[in-house]
């Protein structure tokens, strides 16, 4: 009896474990930065406040404005989803910056000057549908660093399936030898 209960312990610690490395594998960060061309320059926008859209499910995602320097970053975006960024901001155009996958770093989006008005979460996604599939912004396009960083977010994120897979098929080994134990153990064998 004393030992059953060890392994009971034993067994709710590794299904613990491997479902922790699970779980912490499957985010990353997003950052970047808001500017605005004046005079030729590359401005900071302060306080443009950047909306998240997933576009495979309809679900909430916190939003964001930038820092006095004009940068932002989202901490634990989900590997797997795709996302849309609405940015609006004071004396500026409305813009939406589609194809946005977890991992991504220092992606520069550039506003238009404007009325300052925001997006509704329709007009968004109506943007980002109608916008080209390049990955940038309105005005950009996809640079040779962004296709490399699009490259080994697609390596990691196959990484990390091929690892859920290894944990799933652990986890079933597991819970085969548990029943099979059980079915021992009630057998008096």
């Amino acid at each position: 009896m004393f030992r059953k209960s060890y392994l009971y312990i034993i067994l709710a610690a590794v299904i613990v474990f491997t479902a922790q490395i699970a779980a912490y594998a499957q985010f990353a960060p997003v950052s970047g930065s808001v500017v605005i061309q004046k005079d030729g320059k590359s401005v900071p926008v302060p306080d443009a406040s950047i909306e998240v859209f997933r576009t495979d499910i309809k679900a909430p995602f916190p939003s964001t404005k930038t820092n006095k320097r004009g940068e932002f970053s989202f901490v634990g975006m989900p590997y797997g989803a795709t996302y849309v960024f609405s940015i609006s901001a004071p004396n500026c155009a409305p813009a939406v910056y589609p194809d946005v996958k977890a991992g991504q770093e220092k992606l520069v989006i550039t506003l238009e000057p404007g009325d300052g008005r925001k997006y509704t979460e329709a007009e968004a996604r109506q943007a980002a549908a109608n916008a080209p599939k390049s990955g940038g912004s309105e005005s950009g396009g996809v640079s040779e660093e962004d296709k490399k960083q699009n490259a080994d977010i697609e390596k990691k994120n196959a990484e990390i399936t091929a690892k859920n897979e290894k944990i799933k098929s652990a986890d079933q080994t597991a819970a085969n030898a548990y029943k099979e134990g059980k079915a021992a153990l009630e057998a008096n064998n």
